[in-house]
């Protein structure tokens, strides 16, 4: 149809560029949409691999220092350690930013397909010390302790989902404040050894900026294929 501008046939940018996946890389607000998204395609699939991984009933590797199965337990300091599971899905609204939010969800998905193959490949586990306490806090702790084995400890996923979060927080030192927090209940409450931290702090620079350290793989290709 030689007579038709062929300018009226490009389509809406909207179009051509889907954004069902992940929201743009830009400043604005995201819509609640997006954020319930959030809850779909990154939450979602954290719930259906931990529980496939936790059902498999893996023997593993207590990654441990000597020392760790002679501290105490603090059980009050239980529900700070368990926040993670309201502040993940709270992490969406948190988010200021559609930017905010595209990071945290290729995080996300970054630390699945590195963390699990290691879950599955090199099987851990943090056996739980005894608790002597008896408060309700204790009894909640102990509830999660006997609904979920010791396992997929290494390196500590609920690590990862702090360092992840905190980054959505403003004042940006809270979110230091409460990623700390977090981090030392993974201890005081028995949940993990101190080697399953470590090993999250290790890996999480890596995993919190994947699309620059994509860019920058991209770039020495194309300076190795010259």
């Amino acid at each position: 149809m030689a007579g038709i501008d062929q300018r009226h046939l490009d389509l809406p940018q909207s179009t051509v560029k889907p954004r069902w996946l992940l929201t743009p890389d830009d400043e604005v607000r995201p819509s609640t949409r997006e954020r319930l998204r959030f809850l779909l395609y990154a939450i979602a699939p954290w719930v259906v691999l931990y529980e496939f991984t936790a059902h498999l009933h893996l023997p593993g590797r207590a990654f441990q220092f000597g020392f760790e199965d002679r501290l105490p337990i603090y059980a009050w300091t239980a529900p700070l350690y368990q926040s993670i599971y309201i502040a993940a899905v709270a992490a969406a609204w948190l988010a200021r930013t559609r930017r905010d939010l595209r990071r945290l969800t290729i995080s996300v998905w970054t630390s699945l397909v590195v963390v699990f193959p290691i879950y599955w490949i090199m099987p851990s586990q943090a056996p739980r010390r005894a608790m002597a306490a008896t408060s309700w806090v204790a009894q909640v702790l102990q509830w999660e302790r006997d609904t979920y084995p010791p396992t997929a400890a290494f390196p500590s996923f609920h690590v990862l989902w702090v360092i992840f979060i905190a980054r959505v927080f403003r004042p940006s030192w809270l979110g230091v404040v409460y990623a700390a927090g977090v981090i030392l209940s993974c201890v005081t409450t028995g949940m993990h050894y101190i080697p399953d931290i470590l090993a999250s702090l290790v890996i999480a620079p890596l995993l919190m900026e994947p699309e620059r350290i994509w860019c920058g793989v991209r770039k020495l290709f194309h300076r190795w294929n010259r």
